[in-house]
């Protein structure tokens, strides 16, 4: 099937909603090759499939920033191996999307729970 316009900005609505490239895809009816395709051919698709999966990014670390802060004051009583887990994924896929920001030679962070049951948010240069 052709990628048309509105095939590809229909892509960029639905990774913006947070869907992987294979669902988005799929929704549409292309193949993921056709997707990566039209990615080395289209530096403006491009742009706008990285510049999508890097807002989404953003609001997934503001969202675990929230959560996380959430249980710190006790409003929330979350699983803490399931906060740590959600975390180490969030800050993956940054790093991924979003090297230049987020990439290996860049401030890491991370929770950790103590033998007390209190969670730490650590940062490390």
């Amino acid at each position: 099937m052709k990628l048309t316009k509105t095939r590809t900005d229909k892509v960029i609505d639905l990774l913006g909603e947070g869907a992987t490239v294979a669902d988005a895809c799929t929704a549409i009816g292309i193949s993921v090759s056709g997707f990566y395709g039209l990615m080395n051919r289209d530096e403006e698709f491009k742009k706008a499939v990285y510049d999508t999966k890097a807002r989404v990014n953003e609001e997934r670390m503001e969202t675990y920033e929230q959560i996380l802060l959430d249980n710190i004051q006790g409003s929330r009583k979350d699983d803490y191996n399931l906060l740590r887990e959600f975390g180490h994924h969030t800050r993956w896929k940054a790093k991924v999307t979003m090297p230049e920001q987020y990439g290996e030679n860049k401030s890491k962070s991370g929770v950790e729970v103590g033998t007390d049951g209190k969670v730490r948010i650590v940062w490390e240069s």
